[in-house]
Order: C-alpha cells, then structure tokens, then sequence
C-alpha cells in the first residue's frame, strides 16, 4: 500500500504506532521472518555435531533396530580427534537399497545420495554388498577405484584369502567382513558385505587424521 504523505504523527506516539502498521507491516514481518531464518541457521550451525569419522553403509540389507548405536559405542573409542575439540564422534550412515529391482528411482536417489558423501572429507570408511562394491569400483569418470579407494594392501594389517578379497584389475580394495564377531553382536547383517577405506585428500588435514582412524577401524571391525 502506498503511503499517503501528509501529516505525519510524531514517531512512537500514540498516533504513530497505527500509521507505521497501516504502511510498514508486511516490510516489518519480512525484515522479522528473514532475521529468524537467518538466526536459525546460524545456531544450527554452532550446535551442529562435528564428526571426526563417518562410516557409510550401502547395500539391501537393513540393520536391526539399534545397530547403528551401538556399533558407534564399540568404535568410537578407536578414532582420533580429528578437529582437536576434545571429542570422538562418529557418524554412522545406513542407506538401504531395494534389491527387488522393484523402484529404480529410489535407487537412482539413494545412489545419488552416496555419491555425494564419498565426496566429503569425513566420509573415509565404507560398508558395501557385493553389488554396491562393484558399482563403486567399477566406475571410469574420475572416481574410479583407484582414486577413491586404498588397496587393502596399504591398510590391512594382515593378510587375507583371496576369496575373503574384493579384487579390481588385479587389486584388493575390500575386505569380507561377513566373519565380524562385533559387527554380528551390534546387530549388523554381515552376508555379503565388504569393508573399504577411502584415500585421504591431498593436503586436507582433517582428511589425513580421519584417515588414520578409519584404518584403525577398519582392523578393529576385521579382528
């Protein structure tokens, strides 16, 4: 609404305070919703948990009811405090595809999902079936296996059976944790399910401290 220039009562008066609305109201509750959006993010941000390692999961099996609890419980012990705040956090993510075939958009979204953590700094350690695995290392578009995994050579800290392996162009890159006593007691479904470290990213500390953790994670997962 336009204001109509005039006489102008005297500001925060009486008079005043009807005028302002009448001319200023939705300015004032934009200029309000804006603030509080802004605040929000803001505390968000600042209360926001800060992860020193994430696990990611990615396969048809989903995890008991709890698992994912406390299998951070038993882990979260064995990781470095990556951004020195004086905690060990870690962040444990479980996507579950649907193997029926039955919603491949689903699937495509939850793909899409995976992609985008293993391109985060923190996301250093996986869990795959078989199929996602293969998917994974199978890629030719920059993030081929190569470049996103560490052979298991340079992680492990014994060796395994060929057919414990998971082998590309000659290369171990994961390991079968289908014989995990503490993934089996936290409540994991461990058929079929492979465990992979991502490489560090050059020059990014925190990537090269959660790298540490997730080796030692990853041994710990395959005593």
């Amino acid at each position: 609404m336009a204001e109509v220039y005039g006489v102008k009562p005297k500001k925060f008066t009486r008079e005043w305070w009807p005028y302002f609305w009448m001319y200023y109201k939705w300015h004032t509750i934009g200029i309000v919703a804006a603030a509080a959006c802004i605040i929000s993010f803001v505390v968000q941000c600042a209360t926001k948990p800060k992860y020193d390692l994430a696990l990611t999961f990615a396969g048809g099996a989903a995890w008991k009811s709890g698992a994912a609890d406390a299998l951070r419980d038993a882990l979260s012990e064995n990781i470095e405090d990556a951004d020195g705040n004086g905690q060990k956090n870690l962040l444990i993510e479980t996507v579950v595809m649907d193997r029926s075939g039955t919603d491949v958009q689903m699937n495509y979204d939850l793909q899409v999902k995976v992609d985008i953590m293993t391109g985060e700094d923190i996301y250093n350690l996986y869990m795959f079936d078989a199929e996602e695995a293969e998917l994974m290392l199978g890629r030719s578009d920059g993030e081929s296996a190569p470049l996103l995994f560490m052979p298991v050579a340079e992680w492990a800290e014994k060796e395994y059976d060929e057919d414990r392996l998971l082998i590309r162009d000659g290369v171990a890159y994961g390991v079968s944790v289908e014989d995990s006593e503490l993934l089996k007691s936290c409540g994991v479904t461990t058929k079929g399910l492979y465990i992979l470290v991502r490489n560090p990213k050059d020059g990014n500390e925190l990537s090269a401290i959660s790298n540490k953790s997730a080796v030692k994670v990853a041994n710990k997962i395959l005593e």
